[in-house]
């Protein structure tokens, strides 16, 4: 029986054996294989950081899109508050030119409803600066 037990591979536990690999030393973890499961690894990771550095990339631009459409956005809105601030300082110009007109239309309309037949009414401001011995 001998002579077929030789042909057969022999089968031993690997965590009874000591560690005969000259790199590990007592205490150390076993060193990666590059069989094909260490190459499965390997290559997992090299793809890992292929999409890691792709969206990084991909980040980067659209980063970069996003700054520039910002500046242009920032200079069309310094425009419009600039055209703002024009309209507003143009209608306080107008508001206060209407008041000075209404105020010269008051006017006419008083002196165009005064009859000129009747004797001239003295504003009340006249009236009491008058001297009353006059």
């Amino acid at each position: 029986m001998s002579d077929t037990d030789s042909s057969r591979p022999r089968l031993v536990s690997i965590a009874n054996d000591p560690p005969d690999h000259p790199a590990q030393g007592p205490g150390e973890a076993p060193a990666a294989e590059t069989g094909p499961s260490g190459r499965r690894t390997i290559g997992l990771l090299v793809a890992l950081l292929i999409a890691a550095v792709l969206g990084l990339v991909t980040q980067g631009v659209r980063l970069q899109a996003l700054q520039r459409k910002n500046s242009e956005l920032s200079g069309e809105l310094f425009t419009a508050r600039t055209a703002l601030e024009a309209y507003v300082a143009r209608f306080t110009e107008v508001r206060e030119s209407i008041g000075g007109l209404q105020e010269k239309i008051d006017e006419l309309e008083a002196l165009v409803s005064a009859d000129p037949l009747e004797p001239e009414v003295q504003a009340p401001q006249e009236a009491a600066g008058a001297d009353p011995q006059e």
